[in-house]
């Protein structure tokens, strides 16, 4: 991928108080504190299209598939469930990144008592579940 005549520039947090400043584009994955926001200009000679959550101790992952064009037209077709032991304040999260609100966090019937779900979609329209630990 060329990547020679894109630049881009990370916006950090404000509680962070750091200046902004350009990101060095060198290996493929770049980290930064949550809530950072980036800027890109120029070009690239592949789409840039993709997301990263660290969650715990794990990260969720997503972009776009080369063989695959415009927003799921079935939805919830697929569902991811991530495990989250703080259901809404992961769902505060992801959503002021960008992620689709489905159903606001709720507590299913029959389920335990402290167990919150709550339902999102990303930028195609694809499902995923945050979901307390049972």
């Amino acid at each position: 991928m060329f990547l020679g005549a894109l630049t881009v520039t990370a916006h950090y947090p404000s509680y962070l108080r750091l200046d902004d400043e350009p990101v060095q584009l060198s290996g493929d994955t770049i980290l930064v504190p949550a809530g950072t926001r980036f800027e890109t200009k120029g070009e690239a000679t592949a789409p840039l299209a993709s997301a990263g959550w660290k969650i715990g101790d794990g990260w969720i992952n997503v972009g776009p598939h080369s063989e695959v064009k415009g927003r799921n037209t079935q939805p919830g077709r697929i569902l991811v469930n991530i495990e989250s032991s703080d259901v809404k304040g992961d769902f505060a999260k992801l959503t002021a990144a960008g992620a689709k609100v489905v159903r606001e966090p709720y507590r299913m019937d029959g389920w335990p008592p402290n167990t919150w779900v709550a339902t999102l979609a990303d930028p195609d329209d694809n499902y995923f579940q945050l979901v307390t630990p049972t």
